[in-house]
């Protein structure tokens, strides 16, 4: 593969990613949760169940944004059985593991959610 080759294989990768930004700019919540899920092949049951925790959230003084989507999902997903790893879960939204987990934390505490909040892995995700 050339250098001319590579260049343009960054630029694409560069444009798709304005695209996504561009045509997903805005979603809301709701519609965060159902792409996710799309793309994790998270269960309807999990889907339902985020989709019913972000409606409580509501009004609770919680930032929206995909990172409160991203919680309400990973926290659906433990209490269905069917979890996914706050990995895989910032690889989708695009964000990162230690936003996801402040955030689940907050969704836990303002809704008094019984459900246990993975640590940080490794120690750069510590520092965050």
């Amino acid at each position: 593969m050339g250098l001319g080759d590579k260049f343009k294989n960054i630029v694409d990768k560069t444009v798709d990613k304005i695209d996504d930004n561009i045509t997903r700019a805005g979603e809301d919540d709701s519609e965060h949760i159902a792409r996710y899920c799309k793309d994790l092949g998270i269960g309807d049951a999990v889907k339902e169940k985020a989709l019913a925790i972000l409606k409580d959230t509501d009004g609770k003084d919680i930032s929206s944004g995909r990172n409160r989507a991203a919680a309400c999902i990973y926290i659906a997903g433990k209490q269905c059985g069917e979890a996914k790893t706050l990995s895989d879960l910032a690889k989708c939204a695009r964000t990162t593991e230690g936003l996801i987990r402040d955030k689940a934390k907050e969704v836990k505490d303002k809704l008094k959610i019984d459900v246990e909040i993975e640590e940080p892995s490794t120690e750069e995700e510590k520092k965050e």
